[in-house]
């Protein structure tokens, strides 16, 4: 009995590693695969969740630290560690998990909120994965304990990682090809204000909850986690719809030049229609499908783009479509 007590702390480290992961990567292999009609370089969806379990986690304990010292020297240590939890973290956190967001801003694989939903999301759960490892870890000398923090931290704290992060990443997709310079400034401001706001109320939450149990005030942060989830879900779905709408748009405009065929649209714009037999032959239907919307999303970009360089880029790119899909139909 006694060897089998002494075991359980490895065995329960053991799990933590899988609890922290595991979940996880299902959960940013569903968000990437939930991006229908032109789905993120797998790599870069990677990336952004390396970013968020490694990087974002080395700055943000370094940016918290910073802020920390000279608070404790102001206002003593408790007073500081109060602080630091509340308002210096959700700060240095969601700062550091949107740095990544930032790096792949001007790559032309980001093009719209969808896209900076999905690198959001994957950078918040890849931060959340790291920091409940942490915290489970912590927790393997009692079962009981263990449980309580894998349950709590899997669904809700790692959530709410992740949503806030989506929101400036959707915000600052938002404002991708936006000629305001006002507007690509101040509304991921917004988003990141947003971010920083949910991460605060939820740790405010969980502090009160371990001071007054009874009055169970963490409740009301897991009711502003479901509705800000609930509201984010709406937004990617909504995000969603407008890409299928910016798709009919342009192959329409494409199909009255005479490239593709105008039934051919109804479905390319509809992911739950593409692998129906008989409007296109099945050894050309991914590729043909791909180009027709990178196609679509090239000249919506084009609309909107102001960069005489970025312009004359997206040109290329959409005559390169082009030629692509003459190819693919055997119009050449």
């Amino acid at each position: 009995m006694g060897l089998k007590m002494s075991m359980l702390p490895w065995i329960l480290l053991f799990l933590s590693v899988l609890a922290a992961t595991i979940p996880y990567i299902l959960l940013v292999l569903f968000i990437w695969w939930m991006d229908r009609y032109e789905r993120e370089p797998f790599g870069y969806v990677v990336l952004s969740t390396l970013w968020g379990a490694i990087g974002a986690i080395i700055i943000g304990i370094i940016f918290s630290l910073i802020l920390l010292i000279p608070a404790a020297m102001l206002v003593g240590k408790n007073m500081a560690d109060l602080f630091g939890t509340i308002l210096i973290a959700p700060i240095a956190e969601e700062i550091s998990k949107g740095i990544f967001i930032l790096i792949i801003f001007k790559s032309l694989q980001f093009d719209n909120a969808t896209d900076g939903f999905v690198y959001g999301a994957a950078s918040g759960l890849g931060f959340a994965m790291t920091e409940n490892f942490l915290y489970f870890s912590q927790s393997v000398g009692s079962l009981q304990n263990w449980i309580i923090i894998v349950v709590l931290r899997t669904l809700f704290t790692g959530i709410m990682h992740m949503i806030t992060c989506a929101i400036f990443g959707a915000a600052v997709g938002y404002v991708k090809y936006n000629k305001s310079m006002a507007k690509k400034i101040l509304i991921p401001l917004f988003g990141l204000g947003i971010g920083m706001g949910i991460h605060s109320i939820w740790n405010i939450t969980a502090v009160w909850q371990s001071k007054d149990p009874n009055t169970y005030p963490l409740v009301w942060g897991i009711l502003l986690l479901f509705i800000a989830l609930t509201t984010i879900i709406v937004l990617f779905l909504l995000s969603l719809s407008n890409e299928r709408k910016i798709i009919i748009k342009h192959l329409t405009a494409e199909s009255e030049a005479g490239l593709i065929p105008k039934e051919h649209i109804f479905y390319i714009s509809n992911f739950l229609k593409r692998n129906r037999p008989g409007w296109i032959h099945p050894s050309i239907r991914k590729k043909y499908i791909d180009c027709a919307v990178h196609l679509a999303f090239r000249q919506d970009q084009l609309e909107n783009a102001g960069n005489p360089k970025k312009i004359e880029l997206l040109k290329r790119d959409i005559e390169k479509q082009r030629q692509e899909i003459k190819r693919l139909l055997g119009k050449e």
